[in-house]
């Protein structure tokens, strides 16, 4: 979905919410990742955006986010959190492992791995 895409800037979750829900999409489930529940509050009209969505929480390794939620902002929300073991992923180690002639596999997909080699991307000139 390119909605936000075409939207004029500033674009705002609430926005493309209330666009699902026009759409009859009901309810509008949002995923994030962990590291960003403790900054929701400074989303634009984060109290309406409780009220009109779902989230759906993916963990990272190190987010602080169960303690954010026991702030009273957050009382109303709605979410799911999502049960899975964190990868930590680093782009810059994918980058460090590539220019060194390091295996990147299992760090992503395939298809990436065989676009980053065709291409040279990465490698020392």
């Amino acid at each position: 979905d390119d909605r936000e895409l075409r939207r004029p800037l500033p674009s705002f979750t609430i926005d493309t919410v209330r666009s699902l829900k026009q759409e009859g999409v009901n309810p509008v489930y949002w995923l994030i990742g962990a590291d960003q529940v403790p900054q929701l509050p400074r989303w634009h009209q984060f109290p309406q955006l409780l009220m009109e969505t779902e989230f759906v929480i993916m963990d990272r390794p190190g987010a602080q986010w169960r303690r954010a939620l026991r702030a009273p902002e957050f009382a109303s929300m709605k979410y799911v959190a999502v049960p899975i073991t964190p990868r930590d992923i680093s782009a810059t180690d994918i980058r460090r492992r590539v220019a060194s002639s390091q295996s990147i596999s299992g760090l992503v997909p395939q298809s990436v791995a065989r676009y980053i080699s065709e291409r040279r991307l990465y490698i020392p000139q």
